[in-house]
């Protein structure tokens, strides 16, 4: 999967959304939004789109509690 990211998208689009997961993460385990923006040097408005699609849509929530399973083995 990785290797279809890196043909799909440049680096800083990797780091964009790597950063984005990283959020949603935050978001997931109930981090405020200031803390994850002073942690994560991200924009509010960028945080409270991820939260939209972390509450309102499936593609958040499958890739962090994956992402979550993952790091628990």
């Amino acid at each position: 999967m990785g290797k279809f990211f890196t043909d799909l998208l440049d680096l800083n689009e990797v780091a964009m959304l790597s950063r984005r997961l990283l959020a949603a993460e935050k978001l997931y385990k109930k981090e405020t939004h200031d803390e994850i923006s002073k942690e994560l040097k991200m924009g509010e408005d960028t945080i409270a789109k991820v939260n939209h699609w972390l509450n309102e849509g499936e593609g958040y929530k499958l890739v962090v509690k994956r992402l979550k399973r993952i790091k628990s083995k």
